[in-house]
């Protein structure tokens, strides 16, 4: 005859696996948050991190040579502070207060210049006014028509408007939303992959079938909600435009009124040649401090290297 189980005790023990499975999931949640964001810094900050371990390898290696050990330490020393400490320190300031720091002008201009032409890139302001432009004018000239639900468009359909034609198109994952969509990218029919490899999007052509442009909304992961009415997905897509525009708009401010451009990899250059030259200018009160202080370690870090090994080389 079996054994009956204490009915308390097999309480206690599904509350206990009931507890570590919610601390597992806890903590598989924390470790997938964390590595977002390590993947994110890694991902931006490549070349700092590749300074950092290069100046802690040469610090290892210092503690393992008597007769280089101090050549080591001292460009560990250089690396860490001058090229890794230094640069952050006056991101941050500049960040704080564009002006803090001057540049030389052909600098500060070539920069800003390239930081723009990124900035294009990312929003696309041309495609998403005229993607506003164009939604104004189809809304304003089709009331009717656009409350036809999204399934419209399941049987090849093609909705006929005042001045345009919306048929459904299936674009691959490997075309990125921000990049521009052009006709040869997209498909009529959905291709014989996975469904999680294609997303849909409303193509938009003249009354003469000539390819205008594509409508999406980068929520729309794969598949538009069928049952949803054309006229809110217009909506929708609308709203990220003006939304877009709008962070485009702050961010193009920031860069040509604030100088809010720089990044490490940007200013990195710059550091690492200000001992000898002056593109870089300390203008406020605390970038002053600043580069004094950068300067009277770096001075101190190399007379302690000239001082070890000249004293080697020319003995008393």
């Amino acid at each position: 005859m079996d054994e009956e189980i204490n009915p308390e005790l097999e309480k206690r023990i599904l509350t206990k696996h009931k507890g570590v499975e919610s601390i597992v999931a806890i903590v598989f949640l924390l470790v997938f948050i964390l590595g977002i964001f390590i993947w994110d810094f890694l991902e931006d900050n490549t070349t700092m991190i590749f300074l950092l371990i290069l100046g802690i390898i040469f610090f290892v290696i210092s503690s393992k040579s008597k007769k280089l050990g101090p050549l080591f330490k001292t460009v560990a020393l250089f690396i860490i502070i001058h090229l890794v400490i230094f640069p952050n320190i006056y991101l941050y300031h500049l960040n704080r207060t564009p002006k803090g720091i001057e540049f030389y002008e052909k600098i500060t201009k070539s920069e800003k210049e390239i930081a723009l032409q990124n900035l294009q890139k990312i929003y696309s302001p041309k495609n998403l006014s005229e993607n506003r432009r164009l939604i104004k004018d189809i809304q304003f000239n089709n009331t009717r028509k656009l409350d036809s639900p999204i399934s419209y468009f399941s049987d090849n359909n093609i909705l006929v408007l005042n001045k345009y034609l919306l048929y459904k198109g299936y674009l691959t994952i490997n075309n990125t939303l921000d990049d521009e969509i052009n006709q040869a990218a997209i498909m009529t029919t959905p291709p014989p992959i996975e469904s999680s490899k294609i997303r849909d999007i409303l193509v938009v052509c003249d009354s003469s079938g000539t390819f205008v442009t594509s409508l999406y909304h980068p929520s729309v992961l794969n598949f538009i909600d069928e049952g949803k009415q054309l006229s809110d997905f217009i909506d929708e897509v609308a709203d990220y435009s003006n939304e877009r525009l709008i962070q485009y708009e702050l961010n193009r401010k920031k860069i040509e009124l604030e100088d809010q451009f720089w990044d490490y990899n940007k200013i990195l250059p710059f550091v690492f040649t200000s001992l000898f030259t002056d593109n870089m200018k300390p203008v406020s009160r605390t970038a002053q401090w600043m580069f004094g202080i950068h300067y009277v370690i770096i001075f101190f870090i190399v007379a302690a290297l000239l001082s070890n090994y000249l004293g080697r080389i020319f003995p008393k």
